[in-house]
């Protein structure tokens, strides 16, 4: 009933799309699907906005974005300190010499360093400034060019969702009218794998195109696999309640099933984890992919 009555509305969503496509900035792109928006609520009745209504709905949208334009010039504060007093260049030379020549510990600095940045600046920043200050380091030890870009900036796109300052997460949780922490935990919680992903890229760059197409097919679709049983895990949840023994397999096995086949690991080559991880996936998911789905316990089929 909510679609038939206001699929119009979604017009003004594909807008908003076509302006930011066509190069104009958020700011206009979000003034026309708004004015797009208010328009095409007069085809319908059940949606046609009266003065009334557009004042609430422009002082509801001044509260929403409150908790957001908070955290913006707070963060924003003190990235702004950090560059304007060279501490930010320091910070990154300084994470290069902790790592000593570690890739994972490297790596892990990296992450860490892309999150704090991206809390205060945009991701196309964060992602210059470690590209120019961190990611020759990660080339030099003997990442993948591709591969060490790719890191840098899906860190700086997971900042977004990441406590403390989750400016995504805050926005979303405006809308929703939820908890602003707890969302931006949660955010974090379900969005596990984008901080997993640029992990696999570095150590299996065949994901990104490096190396022959039939690698890139088998490693995309082991990676998608693993993910897949992460989820489960995480959740405890498919076609039935999954506890226990049997998530904490499904969670090894997602391990397994992550490690790049062409490393070896406590001198066991990566293709054997990953045969194990499908293994024990198997174990615990194929039962329940055969079988038929059993409801969650204490809520009916409604």
């Amino acid at each position: 009933p909510v679609l038939r009555g206001g699929w119009h509305l979604l017009i003004a969503l594909g807008v908003l799309i076509y302006f930011l496509i066509a190069g104009y900035t958020p700011m206009k792109s979000a003034f026309w699907g708004l004015v797009s928006l208010f328009a095409l609520s007069f085809i319908n009745k059940g949606t046609r906005m009266s003065p009334v209504d557009l004042v609430a709905a422009l002082e509801a949208g001044i509260r929403a974005t409150m908790p957001v334009t908070i955290a913006c010039a707070c963060a924003g504060l003190i990235i702004g300190s950090v560059f304007v007093s060279g501490l930010g260049l320091k910070f990154t030379q300084s994470v290069i010499e902790l790592s000593g020549g570690n890739l994972l510990v490297l790596l892990g600095l990296t992450g860490v360093s892309a999150i704090i940045l991206g809390m205060g600046i945009t991701t196309t920043a964060v992602y210059i400034t470690v590209a120019a200050l961190i990611v020759p380091a990660l080339v030099k030890i003997g990442v993948e060019p591709i591969a060490a870009h790719m890191f840098a900036f899906y860190f700086g796109v997971v900042s977004t969702i990441t406590p403390p300052v989750a400016l995504a997460s805050f926005a979303g949780a405006a809308i929703a009218k939820t908890p602003p922490m707890a969302t931006a935990i949660e955010s974090t919680r379900v969005g596990i794998a984008k901080y997993l992903v640029p992990l696999v890229f570095v150590y299996n760059p065949s994901l990104l195109f490096v190396g022959p197409l039939w690698l890139t097919a088998v490693s995309a679709a082991l990676v998608f696999v693993g993910l897949w049983v992460l989820s489960i895990a995480i959740e405890g949840w498919y076609r039935g309640s999954i506890s226990g023994v049997y998530r904490l397999i499904t969670l090894v096995a997602a391990a397994f099933i992550l490690l790049p086949p062409n490393n070896a690991v406590l001198g066991i080559d990566g293709y054997i984890w990953e045969i194990a991880g499908l293994v024990m996936a198997a174990v615990v998911v194929g039962p329940r992919l055969l079988g038929s789905p059993r409801p969650a316990e204490g809520k009916s089929d409604a």
